[in-house]
């Protein structure tokens, strides 16, 4: 496991050092992989997004149309919507999700017990043939068709009210991260 571990967080600093991974999640990832035995396999701090398919809703057959990690304004997004050539488009608010392998159950378990107390209800673990993998997941989330067919779901104002909750889930989700971060050290 400690190669395994040395590896992953190669390409873990090396994505850092590309911009490749958001900056309000490596606080909580120095801590995960400062823990022996124990390290980050995947993260998002949370985001809103725009995802666009080039056939219908293959996950695989998809791009990101925006993204962003941080609060978001109705005209950062609605532009990227109007100007895409991709038919179909689907608007997601996705909360914290970590991916931790440790080795040690007992670990597991303290770790499972500070995400619920952070407010991250969706998180649990499921051993693996080289360790056992934690999932941290938040419940908050919005996820819609906002472009089907070439034909927007809802008019700008609508989409100003959607931002709104959105932004303010994200907040919530980010809370819980800077509370999850406070509990693990």
């Amino acid at each position: 496991m400690a190669f395994e571990k040395e590896r992953i967080l190669k390409e873990l600093y090396k994505k850092i050092n590309e911009k490749e991974v958001d900056d309000e999640i490596i606080p909580t990832l120095d801590l995960i992989n400062s823990i022996p035995e124990t390290y980050s396999v995947s993260s998002c701090a949370g985001r809103i997004c725009l995802i666009g398919f080039f056939d219908k809703y293959k996950k695989n057959e998809s791009k990101f149309v925006f993204k962003s990690h941080k609060e978001v304004s109705v005209s950062d997004i609605w532009s990227k919507l109007k100007c895409s050539k991709l038919r179909n488009i689907w608007f997601n608010m996705e909360g914290v999700i970590l991916h931790i392998k440790t080795k040690r159950l007992e670990e597991a378990f303290r770790i499972l017990e500070i995400a619920r107390k952070a407010g991250f209800k969706h998180s649990g673990a499921y051993e693996t043939k080289y360790g056992i993998m934690i999932e941290i997941r938040d419940a908050e989330r919005i996820t819609f068709p906002i472009k089907v067919d070439n034909e927007l779901m809802l008019n700008k104002k609508s989409f100003s009210k959607i931002i709104s909750i959105a932004n303010e889930k994200l907040m919530k989700t980010k809370n819980k991260l800077k509370n999850f971060n406070k509990l693990l050290c």
